[in-house]
Formats: structure tokens, sequence, C-alpha cells
């Protein structure tokens, strides 16, 4: 499925910022390529056997995971598209890692 998060923000975070958040929460579970203005995080496996052992059409899910960390002059969104359970509960706990370093700005979730 796919999920934006949005933080409004107030005031514009440094990007080397969220980089270096992004890289430390991976981890070594995957890793971040910055391209065309946006961060994108590869995160190990297959999102469809996961899909496939829920009962769900593997249609619903890609077979990369990954998310999206974009950031503008008033909002950070972290994306997801056609992600698998594991892909969005890792964005998620990236989203909620980005609040609790102060950005407090709305949540607006739209589930696509």
């Amino acid at each position: 499925m796919a999920y934006d998060r949005i933080i409004d923000l107030d005031e514009v975070p440094d990007e080397a910022h969220i980089r270096k958040l992004l890289y430390a929460y991976l981890a070594g579970a995957g890793y971040v390529e910055f391209k065309g203005g946006r961060h994108y995080a590869s995160l190990e496996g297959n999102g469809q056997v996961l899909t496939e052992v829920l009962g769900r059409p593997k249609e619903m899910t890609r077979k990369e995971r990954f998310f999206e960390v974009v950031m503008t002059s008033d909002h950070l969104s972290v994306i997801t598209r056609q992600a698998d359970d594991y892909t969005n509960a890792v964005a998620d706990g990236f989203y909620k890692l980005l609040k609790r370093q102060g950005w407090d700005g709305a949540l607006a979730l739209r589930k696509e």
C-alpha cells in the first residue's frame, strides 16, 4: 500500500542532519541513495514474499523494498509506494523518529 506521512514544518531542518538520521536509523539494514531531490532508503528482501504469505495478491506490492524522504521548504514527507507491511513499519518508525526530534507539525496520512 502507499502512504504519505507528512510533517508540516515551522522551520526547515538541515538536510545533512536528516540524511545522517536516516543512515543511522537504517544502520546496515539497508542503504540510502540521494537523487532527484529525494532520499531513497532501500531495504533488504523481497516485499512480495510477505504479501503472498498473508494471502494477498503479490501484485499489490513491489519486489523492491524502499521508502522515500522528501524535504521541501514547508514539510517533510516519508512516502511508501506499493509497500509491504515490513517496509511500511520501517517507514513509520523513521517518521516517528523525526517527530521525536522536535519536528512536531500536523500529521496528514494519505492512503492510496
